[in-house]
């Protein structure tokens, strides 16, 4: 892969600030590492935030496919992370 390859690919962090969360950063999923290009990986979540809150949240830019927040297998609390996939990239 050339430098110029390489560097397209990286993620560049997004920073939202929403008034009912803490900031929020949205990294784009690199196609390389995952074949679903149209995915983001959205950080920093509060333990309140539902699938509910991220589809309205993303809705405005595009068609959401798929909201999934990653929840703790042990204690069923939010892992502070989740993944908003589009319907068209």
């Amino acid at each position: 892969m050339t430098n110029s390859k390489a560097a397209a690919s990286k993620a560049h962090a997004i920073i939202l600030t929403i008034p009912f969360l803490i900031p929020i950063h949205i990294i784009p999923v690199c196609r390389y590492r995952r074949r679903d290009e149209n995915s983001l990986r959205v950080t920093n979540l509060s333990d309140d935030v539902t699938e509910a809150d991220l589809q309205e949240l993303f809705r405005p830019f595009g068609a959401v496919s798929r909201v999934f927040v990653a929840v703790d297998r042990a204690t069923g609390e939010n892992r502070g992370f989740a993944f908003v996939n589009y319907v068209y990239r």
